[in-house]
């Protein structure tokens, strides 16, 4: 009885554990759903990335 009693426990730990592994597997999707967005523009670029409308690399450097 005492064995059974362990195989239970086992199975139990096993569930939460899967629980656990589902919920982080939905926090990852999610996180990879989040996009970085810059500071100044408030478009989806990492700051020190911009490029406006209209603006070159080149008119960036020479202006």
């Amino acid at each position: 009885v005492l064995q059974l009693d362990k195989e239970t426990a086992y199975l139990k730990e096993i569930d939460v554990l899967k629980l656990k592994l589902a919920e982080k597997a939905t926090l990852e999707a999610k996180v990879k759903q989040v996009k970085e967005v810059c500071n100044f523009w408030q478009e989806d670029h990492p700051n020190g990335h911009c490029t406006p409308e209209g603006i070159t690399e080149e008119a960036k450097i020479c202006g």
